[in-house]
C-alpha cells in the first residue's frame, strides 16, 4: 500500500513539474516562436508527402551574409557544426521540438542554453545557391511550417499567411 502512495506522489510531482512555468512546450504554439531574422519569406514551406520525398522542409527568409541570426525560442543548442559544407545549428526546445538554422557561422556551442532572441551567430555567405536563412521547425522528426507558429507583435497568435517585416 505504501508503494501505491509513493507512486502517486511521484506521478503527482511529475505532473506538477510538467506544468511548471518555463517547462517544455506542449505544442509548437507554446514555443512562442519569433522570427530569427527580420526578412520576408522568400520560399515557403512545402511538406513532402513522404519523409524521403521532394519538398521544402522549412522556410527561407531574406537576409544578407553577416546578418545576425537570433534564437526563435529558448532552448539548448543540440548541434552546431557543418553538414554538406554548410554551417548548421539546431536548438532543442524540449518535448521533441527543434528549430534549425542554416547557413550560419555559429557563435554558440553544443550544450549551451539560449534565450528567445539571443544571437546564435551570423548568416554565412558560403552557399551561393541559397539566398538568406533557411529556418526549420521539427517535432519528433516531423517537419512543421514555422511561420504558422509565430507569436504576433501584440501577443496573439498569427493567423493566415505571415509576412515578416523589419523591426
Amino acid at each position: 500500500m505504501r508503494w501505491i502512495r509513493a507512486l502517486a506522489g511521484v506521478l503527482l510531482g511529475l505532473g506538477l513539474m510538467a506544468s511548471w512555468p518555463g517547462s517544455a512546450p506542449a505544442s509548437p504554439d507554446d514555443l512562442g516562436l519569433e522570427p530569427p531574422v527580420p526578412g520576408e519569406v522568400t520560399r515557403r514551406f512545402d511538406k513532402p508527402t513522404q519523409k524521403w520525398g521532394r519538398g521544402h522542409r522549412g522556410v527561407d527568409l531574406a537576409a544578407a551574409p553577416g546578418d545576425p541570426v537570433h534564437a526563435a525560442a529558448g532552448g539548448v543548442v543540440s548541434f552546431a557544426g557543418r553538414v554538406a559544407g554548410r554551417g548548421v545549428l539546431t536548438i532543442d526546445h524540449g518535448e521533441g521540438y527543434q528549430t534549425t538554422y542554416e547557413p550560419i557561422d555559429a557563435s554558440v556551442v553544443r550544450g549551451q542554453r539560449v534565450k528567445t532572441g539571443a544571437i546564435l551567430g551570423h548568416l554565412s555567405g558560403e552557399d551561393a545557391g541559397h539566398q538568406g536563412l533557411h529556418w526549420g521547425l521539427k517535432h519528433h522528426g516531423d517537419y512543421l511550417d514555422p511561420t504558422l507558429h509565430l507569436v504576433a507583435v501584440r501577443g496573439t497568435r498569427a493567423t493566415g499567411p505571415v509576412r515578416l517585416l523589419p523591426l
